[in-house]
Parts: C-alpha cells; structure tokens; sequence
C-alpha cells in the first residue's frame, strides 16, 4: 500500500509537471506572438518616423519661409501706415496753416469793415455837432433849453448822464453789426457824449438868460464867431471822416499759396511714395498669402504620418505591455513548478524514507536510521573506526527519526560519514 502511494505521488508530480509545461508551452507561444507583434510595432513606428520626417522638414521649412514673408510684408504694412501717417499729418498741417490765413483774412476784413464804420460813425457825429452849432442860438433860446433851466440841476445832470450811457452801451453793442446798423451804432456810441454835452450848455445857457446862473466866461452871450468856428471845425471833421471811409478801398484778396493748397487737397493722400509702399504692402501680403497656405499644406501633409507614428507607438507599447506580462506569468511558472517539483521530490523522499524505516522495522532494525539495520535493542552505537566505545558500531547511515543514539553530531540528518 505504501508503495502505491508513493507512486501515486510520484505520478500526480509528474502529470502536474506535465500540465505546467502545457501551460508554459502556451505561454511560450502567446509571448512568441506578442514578441512578433513588438518586433512589427517597432518596424511599423520605423517606418512611420521614416515617412514623418521629409514631411517635418518641408513643414517646419515652410513655417520658416512663411514666417520670413509675414514679418516682410507686416513691415512693408507699417512702412505704408507710416507714410500714410506723414501724409495726412502734412494735409492737416497745411489745412492748419490755411485756416490760419483765411482767419487773419476775415480778421482783415472785419478790421476794414469796422474802421470804415467808426470813420462813417465819427463823420455823421461831426455833422450833428456842426449842426447844432449853428443852431446854437435858436436852441439856446427854445422853450426846451427854457423848461430845463428850470428844473433841478442835479435831475438833469442825471438824466443826460443815464440818457449818455444808455446811449453807449446801446451804440457799442450796435456797432459790432454789418452794414447801416453797425453805423447807426456807432454815431449812437459818439451822440452819448455831444447830445448831453449840448443839452447841459444849452441849460445852463438858458439859466444864465434867466439871472438863474453866472455865466462861465463872464458874458452872458458867445461872440458870434464861436458857434460858426466849432461848426467849421465839426463841418471839417465831417469831411475827414467821410473821406476816411471813402478812401479806405478794399481788403486784399485772400490769396492761399498754391503749395499749400495742393498739400492740402484730398490728392495729396496718393502720393507716389504711399502708392509704391502700398503696392510693396499688398505684393507682400500675396507672397505672405501663398506661404501661409503653402504652410497649411504642409501641416496636413505631416498630420498623417504622424497619426500613424502615434498608432504605432501604441501599437508598440501594448505588445511590449502583452510581452511584459507573459514573461512575468512565464517566471511567475516557472517558480511556481520549482517549488512544486521540490515539494513532490521532498515528499517523495519523505514517503520513501517512511518505507524505508517501516521496511527496517519489520526486518528487526531501529526505524529512525536508514542505509544500515541498527538493532533497536542495542545499549548504544558509535561510528565505525570512530574514537566511541561502542559496544556496537555501524557504518554511515541516515537518520530518519530521533537520533537517540547521538550520531548525526552536525545535524545535517547524515551520520558516521567517511
């Protein structure tokens, strides 16, 4: 019976050896595969880099050559705003410049227009004052000159005074007008000093006619020639007016230099010089159009082969990752069947051992040693040709069980070794 379970053993180590070999066997197939598809991976990404790389350089020499294209026509654009810029900034410096000459013009003219007014304005005031003098005495002797000499002094200084501003401020704002208003302000402005002049010398006059006042040269009357001597002088001052505003003439032309006017016209916005930075510009921006489509291209040109590059290094890392995990569950057998076929061996051993002393016992040997029938009723045993004193001695043996009788001295289950 032992003998068939020890054979039994000895078979299931066998069958199972025989099973993980299979195994390994199949193992040793899919890592033969997964070999294959790493060693095709690694040609397929090869490969892939091979056809990637013309595809990378035309590529990254168009970018160059696009890139060189776009910074020259980008230049040639500011060149063209730059010139555009100093061409607009000259139109509105000589619009400036026009402007101002057409300002200091129209200033002229208001000048021209106002002094022939005031020489207008002055000649009129001349005439009336001429007037009143050689009215003088019919005035002086008027039923108005009268009523006033016998109103109070201060009541008609005031209403002169505030008649004579009025009159100013009405004839100043006046004469700023074109044409008869601004004249007819302006006599306005100058009648506010010689009617209240007139009105007051005409009162006091009165007064002294009526003993109500001293007269202020001590005669009561003015010698005759006076009033025709001041209407003489009023009369000639008329005529120096009225000659002033007749011999004034007429402002200048505005008179705009030629130059001026064409830096400032519209045309002068298509110089020659913008016209070539223009065309530079946009010659540029086509060769810099072309580049950059040539450049797209070329990006998609390089797009297949690296799609592929990038499926072939997938491709590639699973079959190392398949590769990689067969070696490992190949090792992990391998281990795995060691220890196995040492554990059949030891209990292959072990069962033969058990025999072995089962065998000496039923023979009259002790069942702890093998390799030699010691006689279990033996006071004590020592090795053959050893320093011991017996009584009894035995040759090398195997000690299976419990070495009572001190044998194995280095415990290494081997006794009385030569």
């Amino acid at each position: 019976m032992r003998v068939g379970l020890a054979a039994a053993v000895l078979l299931w180590a066998l069958a199972f050896g025989f099973a993980g070999q299979a195994r390994a066997l199949d193992l040793n197939v899919a890592l033969g595969e997964a070999e294959a598809s790493v060693a095709s991976s690694e040609a397929d990404v090869v490969q892939s880099e091979t056809e990637l790389a013309p595809a990378r350089a035309r590529y990254e020499a168009s970018i160059r050559r696009a890139g060189t294209a776009d910074r020259a026509a980008a230049g040639a654009r500011r060149q063209a705003r730059r010139t555009k810029a100093g061409l607009v900034a000259a139109r509105q410096q000589a619009k400036g410049r026009i402007a101002a000459i057409e300002a200091d013009h129209a200033q002229a003219v208001d000048d021209h227009d106002e002094e022939v007014r005031a020489a207008i304005a002055f000649g009129l005031a001349a005439l009336v004052a001429a007037a009143i003098a050689l009215g003088w005495g019919l005035i002086r002797d008027s039923g108005p000159a009268a009523w006033l000499a016998e109103q109070p002094t201060g009541q008609v200084v005031g209403v002169c005074v505030s008649g004579g501003v009025l009159a100013l401020i009405v004839g100043v704002a006046m004469f700023g007008a074109d044409g008869v208003i601004g004249v007819i302000g302006g006599l306005l402005a100058l009648l506010a000093f010689v009617l209240p002049s007139a009105v007051l010398l005409a009162r006091h006059s009165a007064s002294v006619r009526a003993g109500k006042s001293k007269p202020l040269t001590g005669r009561e009357r003015l010698p005759e020639w006076v009033p025709r001597a001041t209407a003489g002088v009023a009369g000639a001052l008329f005529l120096v007016g009225i000659g002033s505003a007749l011999l004034a003439g007429e402002p200048s032309e505005l008179a705009v230099p030629a130059q001026l006017a064409s830096a400032a016209a519209p045309s002068a916005l298509t110089s020659p010089a913008l016209a070539r930075a223009e065309g530079r510009a946009a010659a540029l921006g086509k060769a810099a159009s072309r580049l950059d489509a040539d450049r797209a291209a070329a990006g998609r040109e390089v797009e297949g082969p690296r799609r592929r590059l990038r499926r072939a290094r997938r491709r590639l890392a699973r079959a190392e990752g398949e590769a990689a995990r067969y070696s490992r569950r190949l090792v992990v057998i391998a281990e795995r069947e060691a220890r196995e076929t040492e554990e059949a061996e030891a209990e292959a051993i072990e069962e033969e051992e058990l025999l072995a002393g089962e065998e000496s016992e039923s023979a009259g040997c002790d069942s702890n040693y093998v390799g030699a029938c010691l006689d279990p009723n033996a006071s004590d045993y020592d090795c053959l040709g050893g320093s011991g004193d017996g009584p009894e001695y035995t040759g090398p043996v195997q000690v299976v069980g419990v070495d009572h009788y001190g044998l194995d001295a280095d415990g290494d289950g081997y006794a009385c070794e030569e």
